[in-house]
């Protein structure tokens, strides 16, 4: 149950970084901003909670099957940016 807690504070400041970034207008991911805001809060508070610690552990064990997608995607258009 704590890695479920952990989890879902992951997924509230990553859906309040969209909600931020779709309100402002900004050309940044919602993600990225969502993380922001999670390192802004844990750095205010000074510790990080036992189910936030819990539920970064079993994402940092998968974090190569969420980055792939992105790379391979990458690979497949960078002919596309050669003439940037």
């Amino acid at each position: 149950m704590p890695m479920l807690r952990g989890f879902l504070v992951l997924v509230l400041f990553f859906i309040l970084g969209e909600s931020v970034r779709l309100l402002l207008a900004l050309p940044v991911s919602g993600g990225v901003l969502g993380m922001v805001m999670v390192t802004a809060t844990l750095m205010l508070r000074g510790r990080v909670s036992d189910q936030l610690a819990e539920a970064s552990r079993g994402l940092i064990s998968v974090l190569v099957l969420l980055i792939s997608p992105g790379v391979v995607g990458v690979f497949f258009i960078a002919d596309r940016f050669a003439g940037h």
